[in-house]
């Protein structure tokens, strides 16, 4: 009888556990994205690693992912050693978009200006971007 509380009592927790790690994710989720890209922006060399394209990936297909930021993830994917395409319009609109929050314009602003890996001044922007996303 007292196992079955027990076991019945671990069971609620954990359940609690997922439901507020749930709830702390899907808060998080747009810092989360600014993060992983940011991130991946730090390691860019020429263009993302296949995890990182991979990451990009599971970004553009969250529902929860702006589109803003499904652009920026977008362009990131195409890299090839700079933006390509159509890529090079949106980011430039997405520079010039106050509405975008800082971070958005900024990385838009590093992407856009890429010449196959960020600046020095471009990664002390992306480590504050990293400092402000974490949470």
């Amino acid at each position: 009888m007292k196992t079955k509380r027990v076991i019945s009592l671990l069971l609620l927790l954990i359940i609690g556990q997922l439901y507020s790690s749930a709830l702390l994710a899907a808060s998080n989720s747009k810092n989360n994205a600014m993060y992983e890209m940011a991130e991946i922006m730090l390691r860019l060399k020429h263009f993302p690693s296949p995890a990182g394209k991979e990451t990009l990936q599971v970004i553009i297909d969250d529902k929860a992912t702006s589109k803003n930021q499904r652009i920026l993830a977008t362009a990131m994917i195409n890299l090839q050693h700079k933006a390509v395409g159509a890529d090079v319009s949106k980011l430039k609109e997405l520079i010039e978009d106050s509405t975008a929050s800082q971070d958005e314009r900024d990385l838009a602003k590093i992407l856009y200006e890429l010449d196959h890996r960020p600046t020095k001044e471009n990664k002390q922007r992306l480590e504050k971007m990293l400092k402000d996303n974490s949470a």
